[in-house]
């Protein structure tokens, strides 16, 4: 088990432990809603064990939220976690690759992929490895399926909508100009608590 955001979650080697840079994404979610809060449609994209997506909804009760992960043990996880903390009725779950089976426009899409590189795979800490390869690595690069994510949101994101998104280290700039050059505006990005750009912040429409 572990803690996030004043709640325990069920964790196990099926998905990744929420890291504390998790944690500051929730609080930037929150203070960047802001008048939005009461009634607003939120994508948790790569969902996990759902930390994000369930202390959303345990923040903000008035919220539609989905939760999206292309694996099967992670929503299974994510769901044991909103069954434990009574939010099973707050949360829709969906099994899908990014945005398969969506359909509908949300005004906040929320998205903590895999964003390490393969190559870096011998440099890795046995406890880091220990978390399975598909919730870790993003490709060669490592930045691949955020820049894939970066594509496929424009249709997904209500008039205006907010992308908000946890990178890697040295990711920040060559994502903000991918976002520049899909018409986003509003790029912002934000650091950790280490100082390290962690969190890009982006509007479309």
């Amino acid at each position: 088990t572990v803690e996030f955001c004043g709640h325990i979650f069920v964790s196990d080697k099926r998905a990744l432990v929420p890291r504390p840079e998790t944690e500051e994404l929730v609080e930037l979610l929150l203070s960047a809603l802001g008048s939005q809060k009461s009634d607003v449609s939120i994508a948790d994209v790569g969902t996990g064990s759902g930390v994000i997506a369930l202390s959303l909804a345990a923040k903000l009760p008035a919220a539609r939220i989905t939760a999206i992960d292309i694996s099967d043990d992670a929503l299974a996880l994510a769901r044991e976690n909103a069954e434990k903390l009574g939010l099973s009725e707050r949360v829709r779950f969906n099994q899908g690759d990014l945005f398969q089976n969506i359909t509908e426009r949300f005004d906040l899409i929320v998205a903590n992929l895999p964003y390490v590189s393969s190559r870096a795979r011998s440099s890795l800490s046995r406890e880091v490895l220990h978390d399975p390869a598909v919730a870790l690595f993003g490709g060669e690069e490592g930045d691949e399926m955020i820049r894939q994510l970066v594509n496929e949101a424009p249709p997904r994101l209500a008039t205006g909508g907010l992308l908000a998104l946890e990178i890697g280290m040295g990711q920040m700039p060559a994502l903000a100009e991918a976002l520049a050059q899909k018409n986003y505006h509003d790029i912002e990005s934000k650091t950790d608590y280490a100082g390290t750009p962690r969190f890009l912040l982006a509007r479309y429409g």
